[in-house]
């Protein structure tokens, strides 16, 4: 199996971010060779936890200091693409942290999904680097940025587990590339392929009654309203529908 290293000792290239994004680079390259697992001897452990890495051992390295070694195991069937005519919808990659950043950032996002707002680029990345180690496990939340077709990262697609035992569906369109029908796209392209990978028949999707694009957006995807009314939305009684899609 794959073994991967990089050490960024001048002071001039700490603070950037540049171990997560090599480290991505070489998970995609180990997973288009055919791997299941990489390994890395590090003393940066910490870091490594947080993007899914599993302690093993300590072992002698080659200059005869001793490290510690973590493996990350992945299972091939969880990668994820789907194309449509305008769209990729794919697995994020550290690279997407700031388009996930200014994505977030548009007056709609703060009103209707304050929790999603990422005020800066290194909050983002943080989020971006837990939903990466979400995609192994596949417990959810199972979120998908996506892309036009020269990869520029638009927003997302997720599937999110609830309390209850059902799932719930989201999306989200940054401001400057909403009212093109992007939404409605990557949803109804979504569904047909999330619902059986999770092995759902019926999936949930919940807005506020006054987000009149997203119930649109569920509408024109198939969406049968459910309910309207009071109801829990992000840990606060508000005016709700709620809606459901069958397959």
């Amino acid at each position: 199996f794959p073994w991967i290293g990089f050490v960024f000792t001048q002071p001039e290239y700490r603070g950037h971010r540049y171990s997560e994004k090599l480290m991505n680079y070489a998970e995609n390259v180990a997973k288009e060779q055919g791997h299941t697992h990489v390994y890395v001897a590090t003393d940066h452990v910490g870091l490594y936890e947080k993007y899914g890495y599993e302690y093993l051992e300590n072992r002698i390295g080659y200059w005869g200091e001793e490290s510690r070694v973590l493996r990350k195991e992945w299972k091939k069937e969880n990668h994820m693409r789907i194309e449509t005519e305008r769209l990729v919808i794919t697995q994020f990659t550290m690279d997407m942290a700031e388009a996930v950043h200014l994505n977030s950032l548009d007056e709609d996002n703060r009103r209707f999904v304050p929790d999603e707002v990422f005020e800066t680029v290194e909050d983002a990345a943080d989020t971006v680097g837990f939903l990466m180690g979400v995609y192994e496990n596949g417990d959810g939340p199972l979120v998908y940025p996506v892309l036009l077709k020269d990869n520029t990262c638009i927003g997302y697609v997720q599937a999110v587990p609830m309390d209850d035992g059902t799932w719930e569906v989201g999306y989200h369109i940054g401001a400057n590339y909403t009212k093109k029908g992007y939404a409605t796209e990557a949803v109804k392209a979504f569904l047909p392929i999330i619902m059986p990978k999770l092995g759902l028949s019926k999936i949930a999707g919940i807005c506020l009654a006054d987000n009149k694009a997203s119930v649109m957006v569920m509408e024109r995807c198939g969406f049968i309203k459910e309910f309207e009314g009071i109801g829990p939305y992000q840990g606060e009684e508000r005016m709700i529908c709620k809606f459901s899609f069958a397959l």
